[in-house]
């Protein structure tokens, strides 16, 4: 599992993940990793990764990095000529884009990412 996304305005999100290796399922391999940037004070992240495991043999990681937009990469990107916003802007569109590369539907990928421009447009 892989998550990732941006927050602003009065955002609210809780994602509970849950790997779960049944019984049955000896030398399984479970990822879960999410990271998330808040791009406003204002918003609220919840995040509950869980991992479950009736086998003895599995390998299983769960990750959460949630924070602010990194201020060196603003000011790498503003120091080449981009303003405060286009600058968030493109961080967030880059976090986002192996998530959308995954997607087996390449027009479900681009409506995504269709709306999260909208919405960055807006914040």
């Amino acid at each position: 599992m892989l998550v990732s996304g941006a927050l602003s305005d009065r955002a609210e999100k809780i994602f509970r993940g849950t790997l779960d290796f049944v019984s049955g399922s000896p030398g399984s391999v479970g990822r879960e990793s999410e990271e998330v940037m808040l791009l406003s004070p204002q918003v609220r992240n919840r995040s509950v990764p869980l991992m479950l495991s009736g086998e003895a043999d599995v390998d299983g990681h769960h990750a959460v990095t949630i924070g602010k937009v990194d201020e060196n990469k603003l000011f790498y990107l503003m120091s080449r000529g981009l303003d405060d916003e286009a600058a968030k802007k493109l961080v967030v569109e880059a976090a986002v884009a192996p998530v959308l590369a995954r997607l087996p539907d390449k027009a479900l990928a681009r409506e995504i990412r269709d709306e999260i421009e909208r919405r960055l447009s807006h914040a």
